[in-house]
């Protein structure tokens, strides 16, 4: 229990003190014209957030990817999927409240689980999941399409 409060204070002080903000803007900036990552990038940067302890606070991204989607002209469906599966594949991570009350849980049923082999496994799954949304939701078509007119986010100097 000390454990679930103390990972979400630490993600309470990453979104309060800006690192998570600044995260974002380093990692869209360094995606520069290469629009087809995008959603990949989105998946990551959620499942991290996501995996810092509050799985909810991934929620943040939704936003941003809704608006680097309409600047990039992905499908909002799939930009959507990236945040939802990044979301649930970090909610899983053992530092993540989701990882640590299945692995507590478990324990206490006599389950032998290690919350490594659960987290692969949600990964796993939702970069599957991610791969189904790319084909069905325009993800291919970003690959003949990487001229930008504009950047996604503009990192202040």
């Amino acid at each position: 229990r000390v454990l679930l409060v103390g990972v979400t204070y630490f993600f309470g002080i990453a979104h309060a003190n800006g690192t998570i903000d600044r995260i974002i803007e380093v990692t869209l900036a360094k995606v520069g014209h290469r629009t087809v990552l995008l959603p990949l990038v989105f998946f990551l940067l959620t499942a991290a957030i996501s995996a810092m302890g509050s799985p909810l606070g991934g929620l943040v991204m939704a936003p941003i990817g809704m608006m680097v989607a309409d600047k990039r002209a992905i499908d909002p469906m799939l930009m959507a999927l990236s945040i939802g599966t990044g979301l649930s594949a970090g909610a899983f991570a053992p530092t993540s409240l989701f990882g640590i009350v299945t692995y507590g849980t478990a324990h206490q049923a006599g389950i032998d689980l290690n919350p490594f082999v659960l987290f692969v496994v949600a990964l796993t799954v939702n970069l599957v999941l991610l791969v189904a949304a790319y084909v069905l939701f325009g993800g291919l078509k970003l690959l003949h399409r990487n001229v930008v007119t504009e950047p996604a986010v503009a990192i202040p100097a």
